[in-house]
């Protein structure tokens, strides 16, 4: 907030952390014999974002809900990715930048590219300006002293249903093959984010693809001749990406007329996102499913850098109901999170020859308690508990 530089990554990668006051604000004078104010506001007053780019709410949040200074990529975060590339977008996005600065040239046949310079020169083997090549010339490239071609595609809307391998081959077996570009393999046919096979990448005969899309880094795998792999992500960003973020790198070595592609996997990511299944059949008391989440944790070594969900399944009684306080207990975790999943199916069997109405409530759910289906079993099972504190007059948490 002083405006001291308290912390200096210079050109390295990683994460470092340092303490601030945010209550602290920088003042300086507003113009030249002006009165002091408060930094960001100086910033804020200077700034004059409609003379350079269109703004909006179909562009970005509205100035008062994003205010100044911001985080802005220049060119995405291009010192650990290609610039103006998706993957220095992502990598932006994932770090948590507000804006994305690029360029847009417009290719010969019309297509919009990202690039800074009008000319291939300095980011690629290419030569000559962006308007020389069609989209198509510009998804390839030949760098000749390494023996190599490098093909790729680009979205040039939200969607690309088409598949660009279709029925297409490298041009040149005895060169080194490398495709890079974001794709769905192997994902559902309609997919709207470039669907792809494996016969495709068979078919097409690259020596090595390098996918996007997923932020998991994938397993490095043979698909006959070929090898692929997705990137993965600096960072995960949710349950639905188990593990540390990470990537891979490739290294690809052309000697003899002998090709060699290996992978080293590399770890950027500072959280962890874990997903656990705890049975807690027959207990009856928050106090146990607490002591058992704490022993999962301990077991597994889960620490301050991990986020976890934590899934509860299992057969209960059906007037235990597992305290809603427990979620706000962090356990010393990064994030913790904790789903219910039990069923109401422990010492069940009075309601079973029950002939009140709580038998025949039992007895109505009691298929689907015990169906297929997890979601209508869940839903079977709320509703089967909010039933029975309903007749015996209790509250329902």
């Amino acid at each position: 907030p002083k405006g001291e530089i308290v912390l200096d990554m210079a050109s390295r990668v990683g994460i470092e952390y340092c303490e601030i006051d945010p209550t602290e604000k920088y003042l300086k004078p507003a113009g030249f014999g002006g009165a002091l104010m408060p930094h960001h506001e100086y910033i804020e007053l200077g700034r004059r974002p409609w003379r350079y780019r269109p703004a909006g709410s179909a562009v970005c949040l509205p100035d008062d809900l994003m205010g100044y200074p911001r985080l802005c990529a220049h060119r995405g975060w291009k010192t650990v990715c290609p610039e103006n590339s998706m993957p220095a977008f992502g990598a932006a996005v994932a770090i948590g930048a507000e804006e994305i600065e690029f360029d847009l040239w417009q290719a010969g046949d019309g297509s919009i590219v990202s690039i800074h310079d009008s000319r291939l020169e300095r980011v690629s083997d290419g030569e000559g300006f962006i308007w020389d090549y069609t989209l198509e010339e510009l998804s390839r490239f030949d760098f000749e002293e390494y023996n190599v071609t490098v093909y790729g595609w680009a979205f040039m809307d939200k969607e690309l249903r088409e598949n660009p391998l279709l029925d297409r081959h490298v041009d040149d077996g005895s060169r080194v093959n490398l495709v890079c570009a974001y794709a769905d393999l192997d994902g559902e046919v309609d997919s709207d984010i470039c669907p792809i096979s494996l016969s495709d990448l068979k078919r097409f005969g690259a020596d090595y693809y390098a996918l996007g899309s997923r932020h998991e880094a994938g397993r490095f795998t043979t698909a006959g001749g070929s090898k692929y792999c997705y990137c993965g992500s600096l960072e995960c960003t949710g349950f639905d990406e188990p593990g540390l973020g990470g990537v891979n790198l490739i290294s690809v070595t052309y000697s003899d007329g002998e090709l060699s592609i290996e992978n080293k996997k590399m770890s950027f990511g500072h959280v962890r996102f874990e997903t656990e299944s705890l049975d807690i059949t027959a207990v009856n008391s928050g106090n146990e499913v607490i002591s058992r989440i704490s022993r999962l944790i301990s077991d597994k070594k889960y620490d301050n850098e991990t986020a976890l969900r934590v899934e509860l399944v299992g057969n209960i009684d059906p007037r235990f109901a597992v305290p809603a306080n427990i979620e706000s207990d962090a356990f010393g975790l990064y994030y913790f999170n904790m789903v219910d999943k039990t069923l109401p199916l422990y010492g069940v069997e009075k309601f079973k020859r029950d002939m009140s109405v709580k038998g025949q409530i039992f007895r109505s759910f009691y298929p689907i308690l015990t169906g297929e289906n997890e979601e209508e079993r869940l839903v079977a099972a709320k509703a089967f508990r909010i039933a029975l504190a309903a007749l015996e007059n209790r509250e329902f948490q």
